[in-house]
């Protein structure tokens, strides 16, 4: 079973390159990882577990210790200090990545992502990665996207069943566009940052919270609540961020390294945090506390609320979602498909052109090997089934393009690598 323990949990990670002492082993590189969240906090066993996947992918040529960061630091003032150079990296939420990078906003915006799964494709598919190798002109350097749950709704004295019982109460956000849905739906919110709504909480001043149940619990803000209505309405993402001179000064197979580790981390909390939920959801009805399941969400409703907001913000919408489009459409609000947009920013790729491509597995017709670009487009390669775990030089053939996403056909020019 888990040991739950109070306090407020700051998402941060901080990386410090460390001085190496005469006694340490030659071309090993230290890093000193500051992390001040609650030890059964998702970003405390996230970072706990990337130190440890960076030592072993790097065959021990980088080490993490885990020291603690000065109180009251910000997200805001980590992602300058990596930026500056003044630290090496650090974990911070979407929310606070958006004040340097306001693309990164679209990720906060409710029901985005209809259930994890949609979310994890679109984060770690082209739209993903396109917009973590964006934050290289913002003087940053995006390694992984680590999921942190979902966002629910916690009541007072009010159990809801269904959007109209938010109409005229007071509810606590700490995002905006959170604070814009609940206002959609008839609420009042009040946008908080986390000492804020710690002493809204102590004061009685709002009938709910927008949250997550890990944050709930761990923040000790159960009292705030005797009903969790499970709305799942906003994915909460956090990402890994380095400033680039210094992952650039990492030999090539450690930033694979580096690379690697974040994506396993990202599985890694994915799966523990399904647990923690079911043991937080035990706790909190062990404290009296009713959860229960509610769909805000009501099929073409939600739509409607949707576009309703995208007209109150002159905002357009993005999605993948063919009913919404159509709806949007009809209102005359603006839609941008999220394939076509990761599409739109992608650089050509025209035939005759020549690229390096790892082969990674076979393909489906006979000789064919596949192997895949930074931004994950596929690339089919004609007998390359047998040149599988090396890098080749190839040319392409033929580019299909579609809503779903761009394909790439080549033949082998050369052999790069060898196994």
């Amino acid at each position: 079973m888990w040991r739950w323990n109070g306090g407020i949990s700051v998402i941060a990670m901080v990386l410090l390159v460390g001085v190496a002492t005469a006694s340490a082993a030659p071309n090993v590189k230290y890093f000193t990882c500051s992390d001040v969240a609650n030890e059964m906090h998702l970003i405390h066993q996230g970072i706990t577990r990337f130190a440890e996947e960076a030592t072993n992918l790097t065959m021990g040529k980088i080490h993490f210790n885990l020291v603690a960061t000065e109180p009251g630091c910000s997200e805001e003032e980590l992602i300058k200090q990596v930026r500056e150079g003044k630290l090496d990296g650090a974990v911070v939420s979407v929310e606070a990545l958006a004040t340097v990078a306001p693309e990164f906003r679209v990720f906060t915006l409710p029901y985005l992502f209809p259930d994890e799964e949609q979310a994890y494709r679109v984060l770690n598919g082209p739209t993903g990665s396109e917009l973590l190798r964006s934050l290289k002109r913002k003087g940053i350097k995006g390694l992984a996207f680590v999921g942190m749950g979902w966002r629910q709704l916690v009541l007072q004295e009010n159990r809801i069943q269904g959007p109209a019982d938010l109409n005229g109460l007071k509810i606590g956000v700490v995002a905006g566009p959170d604070g814009e849905l609940v206002s959609i739906l008839g609420a009042t919110p009040t946008v908080l940052n986390g000492a804020e709504l710690a002493g809204a909480v102590d004061s009685n001043e709002l009938d709910g919270l927008s949250i997550s149940l890990q944050t709930l619990y761990l923040g000790g803000f159960q009292r705030s609540g005797q009903y969790v209505a499970l709305t799942r309405h906003t994915f909460v993402p956090v990402v890994i961020i380095m400033n680039p001179d210094k992952y650039g000064y990492l030999q090539q197979s450690e930033r694979e390294g580096l690379m690697r580790a974040a994506n396993r981390v990202q599985e890694y909390v994915r799966e523990i945090s399904k647990l923690q939920a079911e043991e937080i959801k035990e706790h909190l009805q062990r404290d009296g506390v009713q959860i229960y399941e509610v769909e805000l969400n009501e099929g073409e409703k939600v739509d409607t609320k949707l576009v309703e907001l995208a007209k109150r913000l002159d905002a357009k919408i993005i999605t993948n979602d063919f009913n919404l489009n159509k709806v949007a459409q009809i209102d005359g609000v603006a839609v941008l498909n999220i394939n076509d947009l990761a599409n739109a920013v992608k650089p050509a790729v025209l035939p005759d052109e020549q690229m390096i491509v790892k082969v990674v597995k076979e393909g489906k017709e006979a000789g064919q090997g596949i192997g895949y670009l930074d931004d994950g487009t596929m690339v089919v390669v004609d007998g390359g089934k047998f040149y599988m775990g090396r890098e080749i030089r190839v040319i392409v053939t033929s580019v299909l393009q579609t809503a779903a996403g761009k394909m790439i056909f080549a033949k082998i020019d050369r052999v790069i690598s060898h196994r």
